[in-house]
This record gives structure tokens, C-alpha cells and sequence, in this order.
């Protein structure tokens, strides 16, 4: 039988805290809290939230207008079960990747669904609709939501997570654009392909209501504290290269000061899914990466590892070896049982401090982006130029310091609090240990371990297979 699925379903997580989005300081960046059966201490768990604090449900916020929920995988009677509220909310569109997940479902007459297949909709095969977000219309102002976790109860219970989210009011006459909203509605404007636009009568007013991507431009994100970036399917080309994948996370970086300490710190990239890369991909990757101006293992058992997909002939390429580290070293949030889902890419320099504990971080981006080609682009020469070539959505939150409104400085929870820095609750340990004579990467296509995991499992199939 499923013992996650079964005995993880619904989630009785630790109790609740009203969590003020936007706030200075840390409230943007959040792991998400796991399940009770892992034993976090409330230290542990301190700087987590769970789905309803996301949302607003959590009485923190009044009943949403409208929603835009947007995922790779949903589970819709779980998520009725955990946002009830949901089924009352006047309009709810649901962009989702799986095609099965919503077959033969009979959603809410106020949902409407739009299934993202990039073979559908840009003749781009091996694609997927990957982003994983909420946009949420409340009574004059919107909230939104960019995470890592699919809609479904095992990853919102047993996997690390992570989560931002900002509130941004509505529009007054000074108002003016910014360079999230830009990033927002370009990104945005990329779901035109299925969805025009929605209508409704207003259940209170008996008027029509019209949501649509232009929507987005009546609130004001001048206060936005970080930038997005976006993946889109498609052969990109001309200024549209810079608009997405990892050209647009280039384009920022290049167009900010970072100082000199960092322009010998180390990259790390982490996530739960490896693409097959070559070594020139990789090479021009992490010259995006390494942008920017210079001034002077789980207690899911092998079960788990169905989240973190590295086929064998991904994984085990002889120039990837010497980028392995490993990711159970986290001891402030102590995620090291807990598998990861979460995905970040991020630039620091060693320890600011006399323990060697506390890292200083020049960016750090919190993404649905894996390690892949797929995912963040590959630059090819096309019939009329250089293009960018992309085959999935994606959508990503990058924390730079000049658009975090007075903080000077970006580090982990390992630091101290100080009123100009900004504490990022990584779930994992800076440096990272790098792999050992007796390490290895995972292979979720292996058949069988030499032990068996926690549950008595020696193989990852054992699971979906009993």
C-alpha cells in the first residue's frame, strides 16, 4: 500500500502563524513546514509556513476576488480539502501540466481549467507546464505566490520546500511601472496562448466581472522586493532572448554591482531533477550565473526519490562528478531527512564570521527551474539568427539586495539579525560537503539498493508497485 500517500494525505501540520508577506527582513523567503512524523522542533521550523498561510486563509486576509493558481501536478480533492474556502471564491482559474490529473474531474462551476501541454500549444515536444504559483485577487490589493511544491499531499508534507510571497495594492494616479511588473506580465502574457481572458457576474454587485493578464497592471509593484524570472516555450530571438530563461537571469545580473568578495565565491545550484546536459550548455550556464558588475538522506525512504528524477545516463557523466556535494548538512532547519523539492541558485562568499558559520549571500534565486537545458534555454543558431530555445514554463523569485528595500546585505539564518540584513532560511548548509570517496548521486532508475530503506524497501518502486 502507499504509506505516504495513506498515512500523509491530509496536514496536520504544527500549528499556525499568521505570517505578515512583505514585511522587512525575512518574511518573503519561507520553507515550507513538513509533516508532524518527521520531528522537527519548533526552532526548526520557526521561519516555515504551510499551504493556508500562503493563500491567506488563514483568517490573516478577507475572501479573494478571484484566484490564478498555476502547477504542474494537482490534486484537486486534496486541495479543496486543505483550502475549503476555495469552492466560495467567485472565479478560480487553473493552469496545470498533467494532463490526467483533471480527467474525468468535475471541478466547481467557478473553475475553469486550462491544460499547458507546450506540444499543444507551440508544437514543442518534451515540454511541460512547470511553473508552480498563486496570483490571488483580494478586495483591493493582489497577493502573489511563487513556491516549489506540486498540489499534491506528498509534497507539501515530506519534501523541502520553499516559498515567497508579496502583496501589492492597487494603482493610484502616481503610480508608476517597475521592472516586476514588466517581468510579471511578460511572463504572463506567455498564457494567451490558452487563456483570453475570463468573465463572471459579481455574486454581491450582480455585475460582470473580466479577469485577464492585462488585470495585472492595475496594481502597483513599485515595492516588490525581488525580481522574477520567467521560462516560456519557444524559439526566442531578438530582445525576447533576454526576456526569459537564463539569459534573463544574465540580463539583471549584469546590470548590477555586486562587490569584489564575491567575484571569486562559489555558485551553487541546487535542485531535484537533472536534464541531459553537455559541457558547453554547462560552461555557458554558469557564465549567466557568474554575472554582474564588481565594485570595490530522507525520512521518505527511497519512495522519496520518485521527486528527485536522475536517470542513470544524466547523472553519472564523467564531467559532473566534480560538482557533486551533499544535501543532508542543514542543522539550523533540519531538513536533512527531509528530501529536496526546492530549488535554488545562488552566489556567496565564505564565512563573514569568527564560528565560519555564517555565509553572506550576493543573490539567491527560488525557483521551479531545474538543472536542464529544457527548463532554462539553450542558445542555437535558428533560420533567422541566434535564438533562445525553451520547451518549459517555469517561474522563479531572485532576492537581490538593491531590490530589497534598505537591505544592504543577503545571508543565512546562521548570522544574526540585523536590522540592513536579510535572513534567507536555506535548507541546507553553506558550504555544502562535497562528495566523498563513498558517495553517490541518486539514480531513481536503479533497481535495487544493497539496504533497505526505513520502510523495509530496497528499490524506489517498491511503493507503486505493492
Amino acid at each position: 500500500h502507499h504509506i505516504q500517500e495513506n498515512k500523509l494525505s491530509s496536514s496536520p501540520q504544527n500549528s499556525t502563524t499568521n505570517v505578515k508577506p512583505g514585511r522587512d527582513g525575512i518574511g518573503e523567503f519561507r520553507l515550507l513546514r513538513v509533516h508532524k512524523h518527521f520531528g522537527l522542533g519548533a526552532k526548526a521550523e520557526e521561519m516555515s509556513i504551510g499551504l493556508r498561510e500562503m493563500v491567506g486563509a488563514d483568517r490573516s486576509k478577507p475572501s479573494p476576488e478571484w484566484v490564478i493558481i498555476t502547477n504542474y501536478m494537482v490534486d484537486v480533492d486534496w486541495l479543496l480539502q486543505e483550502w475549503p474556502e476555495l469552492v466560495s471564491i467567485p472565479k478560480v482559474i487553473l493552469f496545470h501540466g498533467q494532463r490526467e490529473d483533471l480527467q474525468n474531474k468535475r471541478l466547481p462551476s467557478s473553475f475553469s481549467s486550462h491544460l499547458m501541454l507546450p506540444e499543444q500549444t507551440h508544437g514543442i515536444r518534451y515540454g511541460v507546464f512547470h511553473t508552480k504559483s498563486f496570483i490571488i485577487g483580494f478586495p483591493g490589493e493582489v497577493r502573489i505566490v511563487v513556491h516549489s511544491a506540486n498540489l499534491i499531499p506528498q509534497d507539501f508534507n515530506t519534501k523541502s520546500q520553499g516559498t515567497w510571497m508579496q502583496d501589492f495594492p492597487l494603482k493610484t494616479l502616481e503610480s508608476s511601472r517597475s521592472p516586476f511588473e514588466e517581468d510579471l506580465l511578460t511572463y504572463m502574457e506567455t498564457y494567451e496562448v490558452r487563456w483570453k481572458g475570463s468573465e463572471w457576474k459579481d455574486p454581491k454587485t450582480k455585475e460582470i466581472r473580466r479577469l485577464s493578464v492585462s488585470t495585472l497592471r492595475d496594481y502597483d509593484y513599485s515595492k516588490a522586493k525581488v525580481r522574477l524570472i520567467g521560462s516560456a516555450p519557444g524559439r526566442h530571438t531578438g530582445s525576447a532572448m533576454r526576456k526569459f530563461g537564463h539569459l534573463k537571469l544574465k540580463a539583471i545580473l549584469s546590470s548590477m554591482s555586486f562587490d569584489e568578495k564575491f567575484s571569486k565565491g562559489p555558485l551553487v545550484m541546487q535542485f531535484s531533477s537533472m536534464g541531459s546536459l553537455n559541457e558547453k550548455w554547462l560552461r555557458s550556464f554558469q557564465e549567466s550565473l557568474s554575472s554582474g558588475k564588481k565594485h570595490s538522506v530522507d525520512g521518505g525512504g527511497y519512495a522519496a526519490g520518485g521527486s528527485v528524477p536522475g536517470p542513470e545516463k544524466n547523472v553519472t557523466r564523467k564531467f559532473l562528478q566534480q560538482y557533486y556535494h551533499v544535501w543532508g548538512t542543514d542543522t539550523v532547519h533540519d531538513r536533512r531527512r527531509v528530501s529536496p523539492h526546492i530549488k535554488t541558485f545562488l552566489r556567496y562568499q565564505h564565512a563573514v564570521d569568527s564560528q565560519r558559520k555564517c555565509q553572506e549571500i550576493a543573490w539567491v534565486l527560488l525557483t521551479s527551474h531545474n538543472l536542464s537545458q529544457a527548463a532554462w534555454g539553450v542558445e542555437q543558431k535558428g533560420r533567422f539568427g541566434p535564438q533562445l530555445f525553451i520547451r518549459h514554463w517555469e517561474l522563479g523569485v531572485l532576492f537581490i539586495p538593491t531590490a530589497s528595500g534598505g537591505i544592504s546585505q543577503i545571508t543565512t539564518t546562521a548570522c544574526t539579525p540585523a536590522p540592513s540584513r536579510k535572513r534567507i532560511p536555506l535548507p541546507y548548509a553553506l558550504p555544502p560537503r562535497r562528495y566523498g570517496a563513498g558517495d553517490v548521486p541518486w539514480i531513481w532508475t536503479k533497481q535495487k539498493f544493497p539496504l533497505p530503506d526505513i520502510f523495509g524497501r530496497q528499490n524506489y518502486w517498491d511503493d507503486a508497485q505493492s
